[in-house]
């Protein structure tokens, strides 16, 4: 602000956002586009859906849910605060996608999570859950090393993931239980055996037994 308000360029005549952007990119070091497109030029806020669980004890390991449903996906860095009586845990983690899931290591088992405890972003967020069987498309897209496709589950259920290479076979195939909310499924470009697959378009099914999706993966190595 200092620089801003100080600046000789800028002093007794009209100055634009673009003219503050710069002078904040100056200061900072960094190219804040994103900023300033999403909080300047961009009208709303972004609006969550926050879901979490937690298995074991010492350690316990904390998965977080974070969708956003008012897209394109708002990028940014989010404080996250776990709780257990006199025992708490700070972390900060990066969203910038409609789905994303993040996981934490603590001594001990949260009972409560905050989400921006600290209040600094200025959004909707709820911690509703999904009423239907939904599946995203597989991030990153092409992908190298591995990709991910988030589901949504009203119930606990038996889910199959399939890979199909272009010839229709079946290159890999795996079968989960899922409790209901948000989770992820992951492939690392390899078969069931473990040998990794060449280069080239690959089909997935996610499917449980009354409901089916399916979606074209880029593997490119």
């Amino acid at each position: 602000i200092k620089a801003y308000a100080g600046n000789n360029e800028l002093k007794f005549s009209n100055a634009t956002t673009e003219n503050f952007r710069d002078i904040c990119e100056s200061v900072s070091g960094k190219k804040l586009d994103w900023f300033f497109d999403q909080w300047v030029y961009r009208a709303g806020r972004p609006s969550y859906i926050v879901q979490w669980d937690t298995q074991g004890e010492n350690p316990a390991e904390t998965n977080l849910y974070i969708i956003q449903n008012n897209l394109p996906a708002y990028k940014m860095p989010i404080k996250i605060r776990l709780n257990s009586g006199d025992s708490s845990a700070m972390f900060t983690v990066w969203d910038s996608l409609e789905f994303q899931q993040f996981s934490f290591q603590t001594s001990f088992k949260p009972s409560s999570l905050i989400f921006d405890p600290d209040n600094q972003i200025l959004k909707n967020i709820s911690e509703e859950k999904p009423d239907a069987f939904q599946v995203s498309a597989n991030y990153p897209n092409p992908f190298n090393t591995s990709t991910t496709i988030n589901i949504r589950l009203a119930k606990e259920d038996i889910i199959f993931f399939d890979i199909y290479n272009i010839l229709g076979q079946l290159v890999y195939s795996k079968q989960y239980v899922l409790t209901e909310g948000y989770r992820t499924l992951s492939w690392d470009g390899k078969n069931n055996k473990g040998v990794a697959l060449p280069s080239g378009m690959y089909f997935s099914r996610v499917s449980n037994n009354k409901d089916s999706v399916s979606g074209k993966l880029l593997l490119l190595k």
